[in-house]
Parts: structure tokens; sequence; C-alpha cells
């Protein structure tokens, strides 16, 4: 595989933070904020919601 540049369109994103330590993991709590919230986003043009899961992932395993 070769690694190339291209130029996209712009791209919004929106998201919410929450502090949170690995004992007190409130990651349910900060999906479900954004979740209820979602019919508020104007101009929606596409339906995905990402969520950080390198992070996530990595937090899960070490909180289990």
């Amino acid at each position: 595989m070769v690694p190339r540049f291209e130029t996209i369109n712009e791209k919004r994103l929106l998201g919410k933070r929450m502090t949170m330590t690995f004992s007190d993991n409130k990651t349910g709590d900060l999906w479900r904020s954004f979740i209820t919230r979602r019919k508020e986003i104007l101009n929606n043009i596409r339906t995905e919601l990402w969520e950080d899961y390198a992070f996530y992932s990595q937090f899960n395993k070490l909180t289990k």
C-alpha cells in the first residue's frame, strides 16, 4: 500500500466530552447524553454516529 494525500470536502464534526477515571467509567452516560440530543442537530446531512473507538476500546480493556 502506498500512502497518498487527497483533498476532500469540508466536514464538520460535533461531539461532547466528559471527565472520568478508569474506576469511575462514565462512557455510557456520555453516549446517552449525546444520543438524546441528536435531533437538535440542524442541517444534518448524514446520520452516522462515530465514537473515538481506539480510545474507547483501550479504556474498556483496562476497566474489565
